[in-house]
């Protein structure tokens, strides 16, 4: 029995076969078996709604299992490709997304998650839905996330990570990589609001849209975090059907206070942000500009919980790498009770053993002179070559072969072995994990899948033995080694 529950079925009817055509598949229902989030029930009716009206024809798809979401991914894919290169679509999803190994995992609603090995074995990787999509070979697509309601499962891996983007697709996210989401528990999806109210802007296109959601999204005096836009595509297209209403006279002033702040955040810099304050004095980045300009003296909002969570995230994401210890002592004063006080106690002691090693002209203190919580890992590097050994293997298309290379990414935290495998010629990555019983004469066993075309999924192994020889091979089981390459 398929793993999903599909509660409005319009892929088959002759409208997709028309010219430009548009298709919308919205993903999750907010009915997760151990934590309800009645948020994404909340915005995802006001999306939808808008994208009815903008000419969608609607596939609901209330998602209980992985297997499920790839189900529901294939079905969208083949009605693109039947629709032709005109055809548009849209991906909205609205639940629980957890970042881990740097990738972003879309959670479906029956998944036990006690940790991050769950997060992988049972979560979606967002890579897959963007690579699927770009396959469609149609006119546009474009992935909305809407998961920034934090992880109430087992309490860290929040936020995103930012990933490669093919060509052909619009990603949008209701938080930028390396910020992190927001309280478990919030009342309301800032973001669906701002898309919903986006998508009834006349004229508008699909990059636009996310745009305009962005600035939505700040005017909004609740909300503390800004959706984050990538774009993929080589021209804009229009979001709404053809005959729908000219273009809105506001929407070219919007996208160009939009395009300033986005400057002053590319530049990062006093002047880009005063620029911007000068321009939209009272902006819908206004306080977002000045939080820039001054984190420690940003205005305390009116709901003392709210407001001091807020800040507490926000200053902490644009500080959490600093080399500065004087910038986290900062912070703990500020934020004496905050959630990354021990994070940041645990950096400034690293970062102080560090500087003592420097100003006495002494090596930096050894790793046990670091707080016991302080676990530094191991990282090696390989560049792998294809080889023919499984390159008959029909079934596993083009992943072996002598002009295949593989860069491989490779931890070691206190015995436990984790990676990450590039395709060199496809950008596809592999991520892989050990297994309690992964080690065999001397070497780090890890396994992954790597997911081809139609759904099918394909067990690979990941053998490492930097202590000894310093091989890494890349093992099809039953089949035989694909690539192998040596510890850089």
């Amino acid at each position: 029995m398929r793993s999903i529950v599909v509660t409005a079925l319009l892929l088959t009817t002759p409208a997709f076969a028309q010219r430009e055509g548009r298709i919308a598949l919205i993903l999750g229902d907010g009915k997760y078996t151990a934590v309800p989030d009645d948020t994404s029930v909340n915005g995802t009716s006001a999306v939808k709604s808008a994208l009815a009206s903008a000419g969608y024809k609607i596939v609901e798809a209330s998602i209980i299992s992985s297997d499920g979401m790839q189900w529901a991914l294939d079905l969208l894919v083949r009605q693109l490709k039947k629709g032709g290169p005109e055809s548009i679509s849209i991906v909205y999803f609205a639940g629980y997304s957890i970042a881990a190994n740097g990738e972003n995992y879309l959670i479906p609603a029956h998944a036990k998650i006690a940790g991050r090995t769950d997060v992988i074995d049972q979560g979606f990787p967002l890579s897959r839905v963007l690579k699927a999509l770009a396959s469609a070979g149609n006119g546009a697509n474009a992935v909305a996330i809407d998961a920034c309601n934090g992880n109430p499962f087992y309490g860290d891996d929040t936020g995103f990570a930012d990933v490669p983007l093919p060509t052909g697709v619009v990603l949008s996210t209701c938080a930028a990589p390396g910020t992190v989401a927001g309280p478990v528990g919030q009342n309301a999806s800032f973001y669906a609001q701002g898309l919903s109210e986006s998508m009834n802007v006349p004229g508008i296109g699909l990059v636009e849209l996310f745009d305009v959601t962005r600035w939505s999204v700040g005017r909004n005096p609740g909300s503390y975090m800004l959706p984050w836009v990538k774009s993929g595509l080589t021209d804009e297209k229009s979001f709404a059907a053809p005959g729908n209403a000219g273009r809105a006279a506001s929407l070219d002033a919007i996208l160009a206070e939009t395009a300033l702040f986005g400057s002053a955040e590319q530049s990062d810099t006093s002047t880009g942000f005063q620029t911007y304050l000068d321009t939209y004095p009272n902006g819908a980045f206004a306080r977002y500009a000045r939080f820039a300009l001054n984190p420690s003296t940003a205005p305390i909002e009116t709901t003392a919980t709210s407001a001091s969570g807020s800040l507490d995230d926000m200053l902490w994401s644009g500080i959490k790498d600093t080399e500065d210890p004087s910038i986290l002592q900062e912070y703990l004063t500020r934020f004496p009770d905050g959630k990354y006080v021990t994070t940041a106690k645990e950096r400034i002691a690293v970062l102080q053993a560090g500087n003592q090693g420097t100003e006495t002209g002494t090596e930096t203190p050894p790793i046990s002179a670091v707080p016991s919580t302080v676990v530094r890992p191991r990282i090696y590097t390989a560049t792998l070559t294809g080889t023919d050994t499984a390159g008959w293997a029909n079934l596993y298309l083009d992943i072996c072969g002598r002009r295949i290379k593989y860069k491989a990414t490779i931890e070691e935290r206190s015995g436990t072995w984790s990676a990450e495998l590039l395709n060199l010629d496809n950008n596809d990555m592999v991520t892989f994990r050990q297994t309690e019983s992964g080690t065999r004469a001397g070497q780090a066993v890890m396994y992954g899948r790597y997911g081809l075309e139609g759904g099918t999924k394909n067990k690979v192994v990941l053998q490492v033995a930097p202590k000894s020889n310093g091989r890494v091979a890349l093992n099809i089981p039953n089949i035989g080694v694909c690539a192998v390459g040596m510890v850089e």
